[in-house]
């Protein structure tokens, strides 16, 4: 073990040393207190060595089922190489595990005790032995509202004491002073037991309703007005008996009167609404807007709140962090409040409460219309591999007819233009003034209206549900076909965990894709990114619970089937914030009386089920291919009737030119 520790030998030997000192009752009080809460492990900490750590150190070694240790406390001061006048002293090296006990009645014990409260003691378990000079003792140090101290009062005799708590709201606040318990000596301490194996006193039922009487008829405790919201119990234990507080101290230090915080937050509707004010400040509603003006309700702190400078949620960039995580950080704001992912990174510089949303992510697209197939809407029932052989089965037929035509005494002679124009008609529904005396051109003629009965069933048929319900949904399932499909493009919302999510990712395909993201490729808001998926090929990951709640009724987007990354949500603190626990606290009560869920009911938004079938108009870009192959069609019927004009009248002989020349009489 460290030498830091004197263990129980040595201290056996300094009580020996010091035997003729009397036992002291302030000692006695600290042995019912460690009975009180069966507490196993005590320190005892003092500047140096007197009766009072020798008596105290007595009543503890030999308690059953407690192991006490007088940790050495290396003062920096105390070694000249330490620093000089022009530079601050290291503080003071202490190991301690248990309930820190030290008495605080002179200058130089508070100035160690302001030494050691820092850093990981100031949430550890103190007990403070002093007297009625308490609050000027501790007035120069600051005691977070997170503080486990508890502080005896004892009186003159040291037989009667009364326990107090004081804390702080925030660091230029006054300390808040207020009893919790108190102890009154009623016997001399029992001869200590040397079983071993025995563990705390026992308490008995009847010895705690003793206890009542003792504290009512002794006049310095009998008047002491402990709280209603300190939940107490007294027990007659092994010299006096003890009322003292048995909740979690932290958790009911609800009134923050006096403290100010300031908030940044973002616009994530209807989770976060802001209100904007003239001075730049704004007014938080939604969802988290009213679980925060719970908070400040229950808890009497004022707030003020703002956007944040930069628009992201939290990233780490090149060592600093942005977004709200980054104000959170750096001081500029008390409380990020908005939808923000607890995840390892932020956890490591912000404290999280509990959660309060949860959700996971998903990839909106667009969703196809028939205005994206302008110029294959009348085209695209049938593939390229289709088209192509009914074509070519077009064609056959009737360079068949042609040859039949030419071969058949029977059948009237045709041109090679006008069977393929013949045929092209039957596909189209229409009728020839051909007649077909023989078997092999009917036979031809029956082939064709077969290919126009089979292909005009599968298109129409195509068409009109194509027409009524839109096209198809795209081929894609998840994010490993969007990201190998090379006309669409990927991105997500600029400065959000999905940065580390992709950055720091072990998977292959994850890291794949953070890879080939572009800076133009991120979206700064989740509005702005669902503007870019519905103006075209663009892939948005964003927070399904988000994108139900504002596009869910929206036809024009949909969500692919697959979803990444489960979120926790909740506000951010600064790291080891006093306010935390109690917050926890008031969110666990938010949500155990149901007004959570009630603010939830009270969201409004709605889904549409997409896939339902419902006729609309169709609208003019959907038709306008066949208006204008039709009015095409018309011009290139006029120009070849002008080209054959022109023909025929180079072909006239001139003497009928000549003879067409004559007036009529």
């Amino acid at each position: 073990m460290k030498s830091q520790l004197w263990f129980v030998t040595s201290l056996v030997a300094l009580e020996m040393s010091l035997a003729e000192v009397h036992a002291i009752p302030k000692t006695s009080f600290v042995r019912d207190f460690v009975n009180f809460y069966r507490i196993s492990r005590v320190c005892v900490i003092s500047p140096d060595t007197n009766p009072w750590l020798s008596e105290t150190l007595r009543q503890l070694i030999r308690f059953p089922g407690c192991f006490t240790s007088a940790p050495g406390v290396r003062k920096g001061a105390s070694n000249p190489a330490s620093g000089n006048a022009t530079r601050p002293l290291p503080a003071p090296r202490f190991s301690c595990r248990g309930l820190r006990v030290m008495r605080l009645g002179t200058p130089s014990e508070r100035e160690l005790f302001k030494e050691i409260f820092i850093g990981e003691e100031i949430r550890q378990r103190w007990l403070l032995v002093s007297g009625n000079d308490f609050p000027q003792l501790l007035e120069p140090i600051y005691l977070p509202l997170s503080n486990m101290i508890t502080i005896a009062n004892f009186s003159s005799d040291g037989k009667v004491a009364t326990l107090w708590e004081s804390y702080q709201v925030s660091e230029h606040l006054e300390q808040r002073t207020l009893p919790v318990g108190r102890w009154v000596s009623i016997a001399r301490p029992p001869p200590a037991r040397t079983d071993t194996h025995a563990q705390f006193e026992s308490v008995t039922a009847g010895e705690k309703l003793a206890a009542e009487g003792v504290f009512s008829s002794h006049p310095l405790v009998a008047g002491l007005a402990i709280p209603k919201v300190v939940r107490v119990e007294r027990r007659r234990l092994g010299v006096g008996a003890l009322e003292a507080p048995v909740d979690d101290p932290p958790l009911r230090r609800r009134d923050l009167t006096g403290l100010h915080v300031r908030c940044t937050t973002v616009e994530y509707e209807p989770l976060v609404v802001l209100k904007h004010h003239l001075d730049g400040t704004v007014r938080v509603k939604g969802l988290f807007g009213k679980v925060f003006d719970a908070l400040r309700e229950i808890t009497n702190f004022t707030s003020t709140c703002r956007r944040v400078r930069d628009g992201q949620w939290g990233v780490e960039v090149g060592g600093e962090w942005r977004g709200m995580i980054g104000e959170v950080v750096d001081g500029t704001a008390d409380v990020a409040v908005a939808p923000l992912a607890i995840t390892l990174e932020r956890s490591a510089v912000a404290e999280f409460l509990l959660n309060v949303v949860a959700s996971s992510y998903g990839i909106a697209m667009r969703r196809p219309s028939n205005e994206d197939y302008m110029w294959t809407v009348y085209t695209k029932q049938f593939e390229r591999g289709v088209w192509g052989m009914m074509v070519t089965v077009a064609l056959a037929l009737g360079a068949a007819l042609y040859v039949v035509s030419r071969w058949s005494k029977n059948e009237c002679e045709a041109h090679l233009s006008e069977s393929f124009f013949t045929v092209v008609g039957f596909l189209f529904g229409q009728g020839t003034t051909l007649g077909f005396q023989t078997v092999a051109g009917r036979t031809v003629m029956l082939a064709t209206l077969l290919l126009q009965l089979i292909s005009l069933a599968y298109y129409t048929s195509n068409m009109v549900s194509a027409l009524t319900v839109g096209p198809s949904l795209p081929a894609l399932n998840d994010l490993r076909d969007v990201h190998n499909d090379p006309a669409i493009t990927f991105g997500f919302v600029k400065g959000t965990a999905n940065t580390v999510d992709f950055r720091d990712s072990s998977n292959p395909l994850l890291q794949e894709v953070w890879r080939n993201i572009k800076e133009e490729d991120l979206s700064p808001t989740a509005p702005a990114g669902m503007e870019r998926v519905r103006e075209g090929d663009y892939a948005l990951m964003l927070w399904e619970l988000f994108f139900d709640m504002n596009y869910g009724h929206d036809c024009r987007v949909f969500m692919l089937p697959a979803r990444y990354f489960s979120t926790y949500t909740s506000f951010a603190l600064p790291r080891d914030s006093p306010l935390v626990p109690l917050m926890n606290k008031l969110i666990l009560d938010i949500v155990s009386s149901g007004l959570l869920r009630k603010w939830w009911t009270e969201l409004s938004y709605s889904t549409t089920d997409c896939s339902a079938l419902e006729a609309t108009p169709i609208e003019l870009k959907t038709v306008l291919t066949p208006f204008l192959l039709l009015g095409l069609s018309a011009l290139v019927s006029l120009g070849i009737l002008a080209a054959e004009r022109s023909l025929c009248q180079t072909r006239t002989p001139a003497s009928l030119k000549k003879y067409s020349s004559v007036p009529k009489e």
